[in-house]
């Protein structure tokens, strides 16, 4: 199968990847953005010793993301550590990946065509394993013996998370496809028990390396009767010596495979009179690899056992017919045997070096405890420091922060003393890895608001994941890592000079696009984008390459897997609907109060000045966003229901929008909008450009347009023109599109149970506020007033200095508690002889009574004064 697909797999936050051979450019350039697209954010590999430590060095200077993304771990024993393993953990269940393939160019990528002279021959196959199964028991063991090859500091390194979990699997079921040699427990022994009784005629084999004498090869005669065994490989890969070969208890002959494109894939075909067996992995023909577990020199390897497999699913992977053999004298092998691993009695080594930026620590440990009276001296850059003992084996020194934070800098460890030694690793920073970790997310079910199938309880809890990641501590690599919000690229250049979009340039360009169409028609969307397509804009999109690379778990080597291989409800699309079902039937109104209480505890955390202080502007686009897609969603999949929610709802779209777009001062803070406010502090950081590019591409503007025109529950329809009139404005929030470009993702950008243009009500709306401006503005001067007849709660009014405003309550001395849109705030005791009451004077009766369909009542405003062209800040 396709690696990069099973990295494509969402759901899942941890993955352990184990490899031979290891080419860390190649993973942070690719394979590390597909494990981190597909939602992973704790990412461990690990690598064999010797294999790895070429490659690293070679690189230095040019990692970028190896102990700040990813960790990695080497092994080092007297075999080779060979396993080839891609394991996606989660707390419901895991994917995984076994193979012949290293974490390398030519294998990861794999053989194009059989026609190309680059890439290797590889064979991988992959599966999901639901918890509580045989399927997890095999699993847990698995990591187990896994693990039981790193020293112990490294080992309780990984052990934490999902990978603790797994841990705690019990491991003695059997049944489990998946074996990896153990200490006194090679893949022989273990193939044997489970194939006890089972004989075999003859065997074919494909493998990338041999030893000299064919052990495996003899092995095979000896416990299952194996009379004739065919090998396909590279001559020159191979060690075989002929004169060995030709004592063994079986006939050997050999397929030439030329070397290119080289041959790597490990696959042993058994035939009997049961039919054929398979087993594909990490194991080549040999004695290291079959016959002799780690504490003997043998290798850790992991392989896959079919018990039965059909001719045609191995088609391609191995010839198993008998034309064009050779035998032992007729073929020239030219390879060495496999080397071994790292020697015995080697000194100790560095294995972790951790930096903790904010306290200048760096926590160090190696591969097992120094002797007594043993010092050491660390090397970072240009700086020598002490360390000196902490616990548990482990040694801390004071490092400020390196110069150079663009690259993954390096550690030297020099020992002195009973046990002298000089070693090297790579230095971690352990707030970066923390904070990655932190944001694990699973968009999948916050998309299932919208109707597909998902436990409300599992949507809730991810709910409150990404609302709390949405808040947290962001920074400019998290931005990189967000993804960006998938929307296409300018079509037509615009650029840092042209003069503001007014909202009258869009409405005309509404129209010339219903005639000639645009580009960013066919490049967003075939036929309108749905509310599913609302998130891909907002989110970033990943469930196109989620579903084909669900798809290729189906094909592990044409092997259907049995159960653990039916979908597990993940892939189910989001279902269109009315808004008034789910799944299990309807959500319970507890599950529905919950939700609004965790969008609204949200919605506050924008409120929060640090929140204004530090969000980057991805962030803030994303934070804003998700509340308003939330809704979007719950409207759709059964969430708002009642009354209660309809106000729940109506209160958080209100509440977002007034942060969002209104103007508020503090004692802290200057006067003007959120999105404002981050902009004065990128400008001053000289950043500005930065900002513009990711806040005024148009996707929150349309985002807040739908929302603002969404049919649902009784609103009010003045407050619905204020807030159209305020989001139409806010030229930053569009300053990177065109008036064209807008107009295409206007146009296309329909909400599912809308019919009419929603943009002309838009206009409609800007109008009619604008004309209640203008009629208002004189009355100004006429200010405090009486006017005849009592206000009421919910009455509208307005003042010059301040704009619109609404009555919440009266007390009994006259004065009233009143919210001011303009400052996002309710203030008690307001005079309401300083504004103008809309009802009572009759301005306002045409605007705040005029009939048409209701909406959510989100209300923000900036001051009239502000409804300009372009509404630039």
């Amino acid at each position: 199968m396709n690696l990069r697909e099973f990295c494509a797999i969402e759901g899942y936050g941890t993955a352990v990847l184990t490899t031979y051979q290891f080419d860390p450019l190649f993973f942070e350039r690719v394979v590390l953005k597909d494990l981190l697209a597909s939602g992973v954010r704790r990412i461990v590999v690990l690598a064999d010793g010797r294999q790895s430590d070429g490659p690293l060095e070679a690189a230095r200077g040019q990692l970028v993301e190896l102990g700040r993304r990813y960790r990695l771990f080497q092994v080092r024993q007297a075999g080779a550590f060979h396993a080839k393993l891609c394991v996606k953990l989660a707390a419901e269940g895991a994917a995984v990946a076994c193979g012949s393939t290293n974490l390398t160019y030519p294998g990861w990528l794999g053989l194009r065509s059989l026609d190309a002279d680059v890439g290797n021959r590889e064979a991988s196959g992959a599966w999901r394993v639901a918890g509580g199964t045989p399927q997890a028991a095999d699993l847990s063991r698995t990591l187990r013996r896994i693990l039981d090859r790193l020293p112990a500091p490294s080992r309780a390194e990984v052990e934490q998370g999902a990978v603790a979990d797994w841990l705690a699997t019990p491991a003695d079921e059997p049944g489990g496809r998946l074996l990896v040699s153990g200490s006194g427990d090679p893949l022989a022994s273990q193939l044997a028990a489970r194939w006890r009784g089972r004989r075999f005629t003859r065997m074919w084999m494909a493998t990338g390396s041999t030893d000299e004498g064919g052990a495996m090869l003899a092995w095979a005669a000896s416990e299952f009767g194996v009379a004739s065994a065919v090998v396909e490989t590279d001559p020159a890969s191979a060690a075989f010596r002929p004169e060995l070969l030709e004592r063994l208890p079986v006939e050997v002959s050999f397929r030439a495979r030329p070397p290119r494109p080289r041959p790597h894939l490990k696959v042993a075909v058994f035939e009997g009179d049961g039919g054929l067996a398979a087993v594909y992995g990490s194991a080549n023909c040999s004695a290291a690899a079959w016959l002799l577990g780690p504490e003997r020199g043998g290798n850790t390897e992991a392989v896959v056992v079919l018990d039965s497999v059909e001719r045609d699913a191995l088609a391609g992977l191995v010839d198993l017919g008998f034309d064009g053999l050779s035998g032992p004298r007729g073929v020239g092998f030219g390879s060495l045997p496999e080397r071994e691993g790292e020697p015995a009695g080697t000194p100790p080594r560095l294995v972790l070096a951790s930096l903790t930026r904010s306290t200048q620590t760096l926590q160090i440990a190696f591969d097992r405890p120094l002797a007594p009276g043993s010092s050491v001296r660390l090397i970072v850059g240009a700086a020598t420091i002490a360390a000196t003992p902490w616990r548990d084996g482990r040694w801390l020194s004071r490092l400020e922060s390196p110069a150079d934070e663009s690259r993954t800098g390096f550690v030297t460890a020099v020992v002195e003393g009973p046990e002298p030694s000089r070693s090297v690793c790579w230095l971690e920073d352990a707030e970066s890895l923390e904070a990655l970790e932190r944001r694990a997310l699973d968009l999948g079910s916050v998309a299932s608001l919208g109707g597909g199938g998902e436990d409300p309880g599992r949507t809730l809890k991810n709910i409150s994941k990404v609302a709390q990641w949405l808040l947290g501590d962001w920074t400019r690599d998290d931005d990189r890592m967000a993804g960006g919000t998938g929307t296409a690229e300018p079509t037509e250049p615009v650029t840092a000079d042209a003069a503001p979009v007014t909202p009258e340039q869009i409405f005309r360009s509404v129209e010339e696009f219903r005639n000639r169409g645009s580009p960013l028609l066919a490049q967003l969307s075939g036929g309108g984008i749905s509310l599913a397509g609302i998130m891909r804009l907002v989110f970033g999109d990943g469930r196109a390459a989620h579903d084909r690379a669900t798809d290729a778990l189906s094909d592990e080597l044409r092997d259907d897997g049995g159960a653990e291989t039916e979908g597990d409800g993940d892939d189910a699309p989001m279902r269109e609907g009315n808004g008034t079902d789910s799944a299990s039937g309807e959500n319970s109104a507890d599950d529905r109060a919950r939700l609004v209480g965790q969008v609204s505890r949200f919605v506050e955390g924008l409120a929060d000045e640090a929140f204004e202080e530090r969000c980057t502007a991805r962030q803030l686009q994303q934070a804003v966003a998700f509340p308003l897609a939330c809704y979007l969603l719950a409207a759709k999949g059964g969430w708002i229901l009642s009354e209660q929610d309809h106000l729940g709802w109506r209160e958080i779209v209100r509440r977002v929008c007034e942060l969002t777009l209104t103007e508020r001062g503090s004692a802290r803070r200057a006067s003007g909008t959120l999105v404002e406010s981050v902009l004065r502090r990128y400008a001053d950081q000289h950043r500005g450009a930065e900002f513009d590019a990711v806040i005024g591409d148009g996707t929150l503007w349309v985002l807040m347009l739908a929302v603002a025109t969404r049919a649902s529950a009784t609103g009010d329809p003045f407050e619905r023109d204020l807030l159209l009139s305020d989001v139409l404005d806010c030229g930053v929030l569009r300053s990177r599109r065109s008036a064209d470009q807008l107009a295409a993702l206007c146009a296309v950008a329909q909400v599912q149970d809308r019919s009419g243009e929603w943009l002309a009500e838009a206009s409609g709306a800007r109008a009619r506020t604008t004309e209640l401006l203008a009629a208002l503005s004189p009355l100004g001067g006429r200010l405090p007033s009486q006017q005849p007849g009592r206000c009421r709660e919910g009455d509208w009014l307005w003042n010059p200095s301040v704009g619109f405003a609404r009555i919440t309550s009266i007390a009994e001395t006259g004065t009233a508690s009143v919210h001011i849109r303009s400052k996002a705030s309710t203030r008690p005791n307001v005079r309401l002889g300083f504004y103008v009451n809309l009802r009572l004077s009759g301005i306002g009766s045409s605007a705040t009574k005029r009939p048409g369909p209701t909406a959510l009542a989100p209300a923000t405003a900036r001051r009239p004064q502000r409804l300009s062209d372009g509404g630039q800040p």
